[in-house]
């Protein structure tokens, strides 16, 4: 049991986090600190900080077309219960 307690310690040690560098660059090692550095990162990686509008049709313009309308029709089409019975049960 001494084995698992001491090796549960070791990992309990080494995931530990006792200081960090905030976004000033000053180390933070107090527990709120660590937590409100930690708090404020992950939502600000996932927003802008630009207020950058995209004007998408003028992307879409320069990507070159690959599907047809003959063969779009073709995908858009419904299936025929026959068509989903061949898909789904031949090997």
């Amino acid at each position: 049991m001494q084995f698992f307690q001491r090796k549960a310690s070791q990992r309990k040690t080494k995931n530990s986090i006792l200081y960090i560098d905030d976004e000033d660059d000053r180390w933070r090692d107090k527990v709120n600190e660590i937590t409100t550095v930690v708090e404020d990162y992950f939502p600000n990686i996932f927003t802008s900080s630009h207020s950058t509008v995209i004007d998408w049709e003028a992307v879409l313009e320069t990507v070159q077309e690959r599907v047809d309308g003959g063969i779009n029709q073709q995908l858009m089409k419904e299936s025929t219960e026959e068509e989903i019975k061949t898909t789904l049960f031949t090997n």
